[in-house]
């Protein structure tokens, strides 16, 4: 019949079940809310933001300090080199990195193109 719907996958049925499961959600004339500390204050978040980052952009890293570094940066855009270069620190002061570690670390990062 056609006005029934198809069966959820389970892919979508798991991210009907996250979405249902949130406490703050909100419908209101067609917008769909959510406080955001609902999902800041989860445990694991940053981390987790960090590596879905990664995963969406599907391209490495490429060393930002090198001759083309400027150029880099003008590809990257200054707000996503700013964000990256924040989730690097933010990561090793979770980490318990002092911060002449951190800064060390983000430094090899951007040197390596190791950082995620």
């Amino acid at each position: 019949m056609w006005w029934k719907s198809k069966p959820l996958s389970d892919s979508e049925r798991a991210i009907s079940q996250a979405i249902t499961a949130l406490k703050t959600l909100k419908v209101e004339n067609g917008c769909v809310s959510i406080s955001p500390s609902e999902v800041l204050d989860q445990p694991g978040y940053i981390q987790d933001r960090a590596e879905a980052g990664v995963r969406v952009r599907a391209r490495q890293h490429r060393n930002a300090c090198d001759e083309s570094s400027w150029e880099t940066l003008d590809e990257l855009g200054t707000q996503a080199f700013s964000a990256f270069v924040a989730r690097e620190l933010i990561r090793s002061h979770a980490e318990g990195l002092s911060l002449d570690a951190a800064i060390t670390h983000l430094r090899d990062s951007l040197m390596h193109g190791d950082g995620k």
